[in-house]
């Protein structure tokens, strides 16, 4: 270790210096019929937490949270005791030379008080509520475990034996003598999982860390009473733990302990959704979905196949590429570097190093300030005093290589899209990340980068609801050119009707007037976008003079979508300059007219049937009469969620003052919270398919 630059993710499990700790997983806790009290779940609660009904909490917790981390939890607890039972030579090597101490313990702890009354329990948990005080199980009714999966039930007999930590308080390290046995043997590492992930985990970790542990949290392998709740307690172990996936943890015990992946990817467990069992012992297909969402893999940034690239990017006369980001406000944030400097650093590169060692990436190679993205108003460069954000720290663009597009209607640029990573500074020397040498040298994604946040919410569906989903996107704007106008005797120049703009034609909806008469447009934007792999489904006439619209089709992979409508707008522009005219996206261009808008289409699948709409009903249970039967329950939620935030979502779909000139009734814009079914008045549209008249989107 070495102090000040180190950080968690430099390091990995060592079997022979690690433990698993279970924590709050039996029956008194996890099991819904032995939950009939009001009171939080395995930790403190506030007098109105234990005041209000827990129906809400109880229902997310037993019906979502513990059915997702139950699996996850026997994946872990089996493949720890796998190693620790000596299934392994390095085990067994060990035990020949006379170290008898064991790897990869497995530990479980649960509340059981000491006396029959629970008198021993913590002042915390005798104001918690009945659950955590006079109903724990005690010394004349232990903790059951019967209604859990077997895996999960505490042996303490079988082969090495697990070891259990009876316990009275939120934190295993302040109840128990947890301490004092780790360090007999001599564990240093410790993997936590278990319930709940904001209380006794979070608790368990931070108290482990600051007694020298190196925690790691198992993200889908706790679980929590909402899930909000659950990103809290993440929150809170953040900068005490490593925050993994289950498939991260196995796959370093995999690499540490020299075992076969047919060795320990047979350990596994499934679901079956429609009886809420598990199905012990089966083998499943690793998963390919948990993806560390703070560090994205960099497989598509490796120094040979980029310094290949760049001599493609340089035979086809592209002699700048561009790095971009999108800020919070909408406006793309760039910077671009010679692709002749970027090979020149490269060369460079492999003359200070050896052909072994070098490994040229574009990461680290573009900073721009962090007030950039979040700081300043979208209208003029100055920081905003109430963001709190300054000019003294930078974020470096982190390039997602298979974003990159070249520009057809630039002379010889190319555009890489990538993540916003916060910066690390060399002290007192002002250099980016400590040497300049192209390597990853970053921490996490920042908290201002929209494309990491869209992963994110990405990852959370995939994770915690099991859906991906399908989104297609409507681009509307308006063609404008400047009118000449003839000054009037005596008439100043720079007057309000100087140089007043007019739309290309009065068409209405639909007609075929634009598309004659801005053909050559029309081509040239159809062109430009092939050239960048983006399709066009369909295209329109709008309701507004010169108004049209571009429809781009159902992408699964949302933020490739993201990109290809960053890239269709700044094609769209790009081309109606080249023919003398201005594309305008504003919102309300012109008071009596329709305004623009951009209309996202949503639907999801479940990651088990990427074939299935699980948003109609028919490809999901029927949500019935409220729906018109058209709906799955999974559809209706979908739905309920959108309208209980709209207000707060129209802060980043309707950011200004201009977004609200655009809608009001009969504008076919939505103006109150509501949906319908195929009507362009309400802000949430359930569009059918024509053929079968089935919910789609």
């Amino acid at each position: 270790i070495r102090p000040g630059l180190s950080k968690r993710a430099d390091f990995s499990l060592i079997p022979s210096k690690s433990a698993l700790l279970i924590i709050d997983v039996q029956d008194h806790l996890s099991s819904s019929s032995s939950f009939s009290t009001t009171g939080s779940v395995g930790g403190a609660s506030s007098s109105s937490t234990t005041e209000r009904s827990n129906d809400d909490h109880d229902r997310y917790l037993f019906t979502t949270a513990l059915p997702k981390a139950l699996p996850k939890i026997v994946q872990l607890v089996e493949n720890f005791r796998h190693i620790r039972d000596g299934n392994h030579s390095q085990q067994q090597d060990k035990e020949k030379d006379g170290d008898f101490n064991c790897c990869c313990e497995v530990l479980f702890t649960y509340l059981e008080s000491s006396t029959v009354d629970s008198r021993d329990v913590s002042l915390d948990y005798k104001l918690s509520g009945h659950l955590l005080s006079t109903n724990l199980p005690n010394t004349t009714q232990k903790a059951t475990f019967d209604n859990l999966p077997p895996q999960l039930r505490p042996n303490t007999t079988r082969n090495k034996g697990d070891i259990i930590f009876p316990k009275t308080s939120c934190s295993v390290f302040c109840s128990t003598n947890i301490h004092y046995v780790l360090r007999n043997l001599n564990v240093e590492q410790i993997v936590v999982c278990g319930q709940l992930t904001d209380q006794c985990v979070l608790s368990a970790v931070r108290d482990g860390a600051d007694l020298g542990y190196f925690m790691t949290v198992v993200d889908d392998a706790c679980a929590a009473s909402s899930f909000e709740d659950h990103e809290r307690g993440l929150l809170g172990m953040k900068g005490f733990a490593r925050v993994v996936k289950t498939d991260e943890i196995v796959q370093e015990l995999q690499r540490s302990a020299g075992s076969s992946h047919d060795d320990l990817d047979a350990i596994g467990v499934v679901v079956d959704a429609n009886k809420g069992k598990i199905a012990s012992n089966t083998k499943v297909a690793p998963s390919n979905t948990n993806k560390l969402i703070l560090k994205p893999p960099h497989s598509n940034n490796n120094s040979p196949a980029i310094e290949a690239l760049l001599h493609v990017l340089q035979y086809a006369n592209i002699k700048f590429l561009r790095f971009a980001s999108v800020d919070i406000s909408n406006s793309i944030r760039t910077k671009v570097i010679p692709v002749q400097n970027l090979l020149l650093q490269s060369k460079q590169q492999q003359q200070r190093r050896s052909a072994a060692t070098a490994n040229f990436q574009l990461s680290n190679k573009v900073a721009i300030a962090k007030a950039c993205f979040g700081g300043m108003p979208y209208y003029a460069d100055c920081i905003l005093p109430e963001t709190k954000l300054d000019a003294r720290h930078v974020l470096t663009i982190q390039p997602d290589v298979s974003s990159l597009r070249i520009l057809p209607y630039t002379a010889s640029s190319a555009v890489v899209f990538g993540t916003l990573h916060e910066s690390k500074m060399r002290k007192g020397s002002g250099v980016l990340g400590g040497h300049n040498n192209g390597d990853d040298d970053y921490d996490q994604i920042s908290e201002l980068c929209t494309r990491g946040l869209l992963q994110r919410v990405l990852e959370t569906a995939r994770d915690q609801l099991g859906i991906e989903f399908r989104v297609g996107a409507e681009i509307e704007f308006i063609l404008v050119r400047r009118r000449k106008c003839h000054k009037k005797d005596g008439e100043k120049t720079g007057s309000s009707n100087d140089t007043p703009i007019e739309p290309v034609d009065y068409t209405i909806f639909a007609s075929t007037a634009t598309l004659n008469d801005q053909d050559n447009f029309i081509n040239d934007v159809y062109d430009n976008l092939q050239k960048q792999n983006i399709d066009i489904e369909t295209l329109h006439s709008e309701s507004a003079p010169g108004q049209m619209e571009v429809v781009l089709p159902y992408q699964a992979d949302v933020v490739k979508l993201a990109d290809m409508v960053v890239l269709a707008r700044e094609t769209i522009g790009a081309c109606a300059k080249k023919h003398g005219l201005h594309a305008l996206f504003l919102p309300k261009v012109f008071e009596q007219y329709a305004g623009n808008g951009m209309h996202v289409h949503l639907s999801f699948a479940s990651i088990d049937n990427p074939d299935s709409n699980v948003f109609s009903s028919s490809g999901g249970r029927s949500a019935g009469n409220s729906s018109q039967g058209l709906l799955s329950y999974m559809g209706e939620s979908f739905l309920e969620g959108i309208l209980s935030h709209l207000k707060g979502l129209t802060s980043l779909t309707m950011p200004t003052v201009n977004s609200y000139r655009r809608v009001g009734p009969g504008c076919w814009t939505g103006h109150s919270i509501s949906w319908m079914v195929e009507d362009k008045e309400c802000p949430l549209r359930v569009c059918l398919d024509v053929s079968s008249s089935e919910a789609t989107n």
